[in-house]
């Protein structure tokens, strides 16, 4: 079975996303990554992990290498979003990284945006 470090630089390059723009989406230092890659025993805290799997729509167990099932149960996402969902990875595979870079912002500014806003009505 693949190691974390395998899994991860497999999804990352499936998504058609460089280290650095993987970086920034997870706002980590591009180096970080660099170590995920190639140090087996690296492996990012739990908030980095739960982050990769939703980016990449696999489960922890099939990202930690735990699992060859990339899911475990139906993202409720798919079923909420479907055609956001594929219109994003549509997008994500056919994009110039100067692309990735745009959407990738924007939808950082939207999470951003919105955590303000939870915050704000507590």
């Amino acid at each position: 079975m693949a190691t974390f470090s395998e899994r991860l630089r497999q999804l990352r390059l499936e998504a058609g996303l460089t280290q650095a723009q993987l970086a920034r989406f997870l706002d980590v230092d591009p180096s970080t990554i660099s170590s995920y890659e190639t140090r087996a025993e690296r492996l990012p805290p739990e908030d980095v992990l739960k982050k990769m799997a939703d980016l990449f729509g696999v489960s922890l167990d099939y990202l930690l290498g735990r699992s060859e099932m990339r899911r475990g149960f139906p993202d409720p996402l798919d079923q909420e979003w479907p055609e956001a969902v594929k219109t994003i990875r549509w997008l994500a595979r056919r994009a110039t990284p100067e692309e990735k870079e745009f959407i990738i912002t924007l939808l950082q500014s939207f999470g951003k945006t919105k955590d303000r806003e939870r915050r704000n009505r507590k």
